[in-house]
């Protein structure tokens, strides 16, 4: 069983506004708790120190149904293409929440990011850096099968 995050140490100046929203939605990511964000109007977007996504957090935290719903609420929002916020958003090194899923091996929110992907380019996408790595290739090096079989089909 996941203990919840209490202290955050990628959010950074607890006492601002903006870092309190950064936290409060980095938190529902992590814990999979909608219900403590519903009705922000920017749930999508940067909240780790790193570049990463509300979607990034979800991913690693395997937030299954929190990144359902996250999904529907940027489709809702036309948020699917937006620069730094959409689908294809990156970190710091260049890691899409795709990333994220493939190194933790969850095959059902790879399959949900994939299914909402309309151009495709999502698992095609390689970190920057000395050694890039699609998503296939961190769930290969993570011993991931599952993941790999559902990436195979779509990588090029």
């Amino acid at each position: 069983m996941r203990k919840s995050l209490k202290a955050d140490p990628f959010v950074v100046e607890a006492n601002s506004t903006l870092s309190t929203e950064r936290t409060r939605l980095y938190l529902a990511a992590w814990n999979g708790d909608w219900n403590s964000i519903e009705g922000m109007l920017r749930i999508q977007r940067c909240i780790g120190i790193k570049g990463e996504t509300t979607l990034h957090i979800a991913a690693a935290a395997k937030q299954e149904e929190f990144v359902i719903k996250l999904l529907k609420w940027m489709r809702d929002k036309n948020l699917m293409t937006a620069e730094n916020v959409s689908l294809t958003a990156r970190n710091e090194i260049g890691a899409t929440a795709l990333h994220f899923a493939a190194a933790v091996g969850n095959v059902e929110i790879a399959r949900a990011m994939l299914l909402w992907d309309t151009n495709g380019d999502l698992p095609n996408i390689a970190t920057t850096g000395e050694n890039p790595m699609k998503p296939i290739l961190m769930a290969a090096s993570s011993g991931h099968n599952k993941m790999v079989g559902l990436l195979y089909g779509t990588s090029h």
